[in-house]
């Protein structure tokens, strides 16, 4: 077998038999071998084991690649070690230079102070070593293990435990995994609010803020913890005596930074197939049901297919994921106006606004990796050409020429993301303008009786999700626009339409610049969006003053287009890369906040959320969407054997009905099951309210629009108000027409109107013979004095009067006595039974076979029964629209 270019055979390595190498749980020795431009190099091979599985080693090289995309030399190289027959035996961690672990709980320290504050450091030395490079790495990488012993002040080491949401189930769970702490594939999800007190994370096991390690070990914790705890209050260092001071802030948003521009799959792609050449995933191999466990918890990773495929592929589709996650919760980041330790933190947009060097810096970064790269192939190349024998295994820096940094690229995502900080701060102001609309409409309806409450609907269908990590998606350019019948020479409705006209001219303009992708940007594009609304601010800012005149309206639009030019006049990319760095902080300047958090409990968030919550229930596939509801009700709703007295009756109905329905639209399964039952805090409408919203914003980049950014947060920190979206999402998959499930409006409606139709083409003579059918076996004994039913006259002359229709008779049937009497549900049950009969013609009729969708239909029937006319149609009134 041809091995990866990077890897190494087991007889390269010449073991030292050093006794000082700590084992931390896994046998470990140290080895050398022979790099061919570097010599001899030192390193730790760790041996295949049960909790170090040969899919773990890959996952664990894996992670030292894209490490060292990032930090370069500051993370630890791993290796593949393959035996004689060609098998993966092992990984080999390159020795770091000079790395002195930090001190543990517990431990003697140097008594020299230099050497002390090496290993127990002050938070002035965490910053002077920029620690929040390393720091921002692990926790993106969802490390799990950053104990004492795997960092120093620059570098990190051992990664077996990172991803820890996929290879916990590799290695095995910890004994506190789902008993004092969370699962890890939940509780290692990125958040936002990770932010606002970085590095401060309570959710790691071992991690370097911890008071108290997440499985009790002390020996494990940092004995520096409370310096690194000190880091999120922001505290500023002078590198040298000309330097400006250097904020915690600006070092962990430029590690972000660093960490968004060095990803690049088609670079990565080149760095893996180094290390790992056409070595397949495999993950069925692995024992004990682990990946059993892995298809279940990761079905689109872990699946026949994937098993078989090369482990690159399947590596680059990970990482592509822990990207997308990583950018949505960085990239929007909104900051925080106080955190825990009572300082401000600043957003992301405006870290980029006042660090335009932070991008220059990781391009000149990139340059000498690049250096390193074109230097250490040369010297590579030469030794192959001039040794007779083999020149020895090739060093980290020895890539093709594909895998080097492609700064034209670097460019184009610094614009993609310099482009997205800036979403919610102009999606804001789109915000503001339907406000204004929705206020004008409200104004207009009071004062004028032909005001219609009709919209236009767009009949542009949704934007599919083709990568979740575009910020087009957070912009709704076709949104629903209300309508209006009144007097065209209303000044007010005349600026509804001018403001109407706006909206949707900003609606172009931004989909023609938010929809173009990293690959298809460049500087012009940003020019033209800018001179877009430079052109809109000045079409539409003098005469939408002039229309509004001193109404409140006007002062609306005046802090909108005050917002409007203050956002242009900063959005400019060329000249941002051509500016100085300014102060850095939270600003108060009005122009970098346009938009306060709105309460996630507003209706107009509460509405959008739903919106996209099924959107994305049509996104994912029926298969996805069923597992997600079966997971919620086998782990969340279902009833323990022993609880006879639970009232969660509903799970072998809700799995039958996912088993045998052939809906392939997810809106339309989901609604069918949030449209009936509680929405009780434990009933299972309440609980996929509880657990699929979070799921819908960690999907979909909608989760940064400025209405779902208010729910995020509040899941984030625990504040969802669950019951109220529960109530209300129930009321949105009854009343609105996107849904065709059985209990929505449209399949009420369209009953009614199959139902009254038979009722038409039936023959008279026969519809009344089935009528008096239901009346014999409604009518009581004469004896039964005590009875009441009496209604069998009244339907009679209801039949005898041949002014009556089939329908008009069913409806006075339906209207008389209420909804609560015995005779018109009687005549219900027997028309749909006579209808039941035709399941071509009537095929929804023939899915009514329970009580309760004969109660729910039958209402249907009744409401409409008391509205229906048989009289001609008033003519429409005409609508005033431009």
């Amino acid at each position: 077998m041809t091995l990866p270019k990077k890897a190494l055979r087991y007889g390269q390595l010449k073991f030292t038999n050093d006794k000082t190498v700590p084992s931390s749980g896994h046998v470990i020795e140290k080895a050398t071998f022979v790099d061919a431009v570097d010599g001899e190099k030192t390193g730790f091979f760790k041996p295949l084991s049960g909790s170090y599985p040969r899919v773990l080693a890959l996952y664990s090289v894996a992670v030292s690649v894209a490490l060292r995309n990032s930090l370069g030399d500051n993370a630890a190289e791993e290796r593949l070690v393959y035996d004689e027959k060609g098998e993966i035996c092992g990984t080999f961690s390159i020795a770091l230079k000079k790395y002195k672990p930090m001190a543990p709980s517990g431990a003697t320290l140097p008594t020299n102070a230099s050497e002390r504050e090496e290993v127990y450091p002050s938070y002035n030395t965490l910053l002077s070593h920029n620690v929040a490079k390393w720091l921002v790495a692990a926790w993106r990488h969802k490390c799990d293990d950053r104990h004492p012993g795997n960092t120093d002040l620059d570098n990190i080491l051992d990664y077996d435990m990172m991803l820890w949401g996929i290879t916990w189930i590799m290695k095995g769970a910890r004994n506190v995994d789902g008993i004092i702490k969370e699962h890890p594939e939940t509780s290692m999800g990125l958040k936002s609010t990770d932010l606002d007190n970085f590095p401060i994370i309570d959710t790691r096991t071992h991690w370097p803020t911890n008071t108290m390690p997440g499985n009790l070990n002390l020996g494990k914790r940092h004995m520096c913890y409370q310096a690194f705890r000190e880091l999120a209050a922001n505290p500023s260092i002078k590198l040298n005596s000309d330097s400006t001071p250097v904020s915690f802030q600006e070092q962990f948003f430029s590690a972000i930074l660093q960490e968004l521009l060095t990803y690049e799959p088609s670079i990565l792609k080149e760095r893996f197939n180094e290390y790992f050449g056409t070595e397949p995933l495999n993950y069925l191999s692995l024992p004990d049901g682990k990946d059993q466990l892995l298809s279940k918890t990761y079905p689109r990773l872990f699946n026949a297919e994937t098993d078989r495929q090369p482990f690159v592929d399947h590596i680059l589709e990970v990482m592509q994921r822990e990207y997308d996650e990583f950018y949505r919760n960085t990239v929007f980041y909104v900051g925080k106006e106080k955190n825990d330790s009572g300082v401000p933190v600043m957003s992301f947009r405006d870290f980029l606004q006042a660090r335009p060097s932070a991008f220059k810096k990781t391009k000149t970064w990139a340059e000498q990796e690049n250096a390193s790269i074109a230097e250490y192939s040369e010297a590579y190349n030469k030794k192959i050409e001039s040794a007779s024998e083999p020149a020895g295994t090739p060093n980290y820096y020895c890539l093709p020429t594909a895998a080097r940094y492609d700064l034209e690229r670097m460019h184009a995502r610094y614009h993609q993301i310099w482009r997205d900080a800036h979403t919610l701060h102009f999606q804001a102001i789109l915000s503001n303008i339907d406000k204004l609309l929705e206020s004008l409409w409200e104004e207009l309806t009071r004062k004028t009786s032909l005001a219609s409450k009709t919209s236009e609907t767009s009949k542009a269908p949704p934007k599919p999700m083709e990568e979740i990590t575009r910020s087009i998606q957070l912009f709704k350019s076709d949104i629903e626009m209300p309508k209006l019948d009144c007097d065209e020479e209303n000044p007010l409705a005349q600026g509804y339409m001018e403001l109407k006209r706006l909206r949707q001219d900003l609606g172009k303009c931004t989909d023609r610049y938010f929809d173009l992708q990293a690959g298809q940007l460049d500087d012009e594009a940003n020019m033209q969006f800018c001179i877009d609304i430079t052109n809109c601010c000045h079409s539409y800012e003098n005469r939408l003053l002039k229309l509004f005149g001193q109404t409140p309206s006007a002062d609306a639009w005046l802090n909108i287009i005050t917002q409007m030019w203050e956002f242009n006049n900063s959005f400019g990319f060329v000249r941002h890369l051509k500016g100085k760095d300014t102060p850095i902080g939270r600003q108060e300047k009005s122009e970098t906040q346009p938009f306060v958090m709105r309460n996630h409990t507003e209706k107009a968030v509460i509405s959008v959320t739903l919106q996209a919550l099924f959107d994305w229930a049509n996104d994912i596939g029926r298969l996805t969407l069923d597992g997600y509801i079966g997971e919620v009700i086998e782990h969340h709703y279902k009833p323990s054997a022993l609880n006879v007295l639970s009232n969660k009756n509903r799970t072998d109905e809700i799995l039958s009905f996912l088993k045998n329905s052939k809906e392939e639209k997810g809106e339309n399964i989901l609604g069918h099951i949030l449209a009936t039952g509680g929405t009780e805090s434990n009933s299972l409408n309440t609980l996929l309210i509880k657990y699929l919203v979070p799921k819908m914003l960690t999907h979909r980049i909608g989760q940064s629009d400025v209405n779902l950014s208010s729910v995020l947060r509040a899941v984030q920190k625990k504040e969802f108000e669950i019951r109220t979206y529960a109530v209300e999402a129930q009321k949105f998959v009854q009343a609105s027409p996107r849904f065709t499930h059985i209990y929505s409006a449209k399949a009420r409606q369209l009953f009614t109107e199959s139902l009254f139709q038979w009722a038409q083409t039936m023959e008279s003579g026969i519809f009344k013979k089935i009528i008096r059918d239901v009346i014999k076996g409604y009518t009581p004994y004469s004896l039964n004095i005590f009875s009441t039913r009496t209604r069998g006259p009244e339907v009679e002359g209801y039949l005898k009067d041949s002014s009556n229709s089939n329908e008009m008779i069913l409806a006075k049937i339906f209207c008389g006595k209420g909804s609560d009497s015995a005779l018109s549900r009687d005549v219900f049950n027997k028309v749909v039974e006579q209808m039941q009969k035709n399941e071509d013609k009537y095929p929804l009729a023939c899915q009514v076979t329970t009580d309760d969708l004969r109660a729910h239909f039958f209402s249907a029937v009744y409401d409409n029964a008391k509205s229906r006319s048989f009289s001609k149609t008033n003519p429409a009134l005409r609508e005033f629209s431009h």
